[in-house]
C-alpha cells in the first residue's frame, strides 16, 4: 500500500515540475497512470480541462500520451497509434462513430 502511495506522490511531483513553467508546449507521457482513477480525474480536470485547466490557455498546446481511454473524450484531437503507425486521428466523437 505504501509503495502505491509513493508512486502517486512521485507522479504528482513530476506533474508539478512539468506544469510550473507554463510553457507554450507541454508533453506529458502517461502522467496519470500511477494515480488511482478518482485522483487521476481530479488532476486531469485541474491541469488539462478546456476551461480552467492550469496548463491550457491561449497560445498553449498539450500533448498527452496515454493508454487510459477515460480522458479521450475531453481531448481536442485524438491520435491512435497501432503497430508504430497512425491508425486514426480526429475528434473523439468522430473516431467513435467511425
Amino acid at each position: 500500500m505504501a509503495q502505491a502511495f509513493l508512486g502517486g506522490q512521485k507522479a504528482r511531483v513530476c506533474l508539478a515540475r512539468a506544469v510550473y513553467p507554463r510553457c507554450e508546449i507541454t508533453i506529458l507521457d502517461d502522467p496519470l497512470c500511477a494515480l488511482d482513477p478518482q485522483l487521476a480525474q481530479q488532476v486531469f480536470h485541474r491541469l488539462l480541462a478546456k476551461e480552467g485547466g492550469i496548463v491550457r490557455g491561449p497560445g498553449r498546446s498539450v500533448i498527452l500520451v496515454t493508454q487510459n481511454d477515460q480522458f479521450l473524450s475531453l481531448c481536442d484531437v485524438v491520435v491512435v497509434i497501432k503497430d508504430q503507425t497512425v491508425a486514426a486521428h480526429g475528434a473523439y466523437d468522430d473516431l467513435v462513430a467511425a
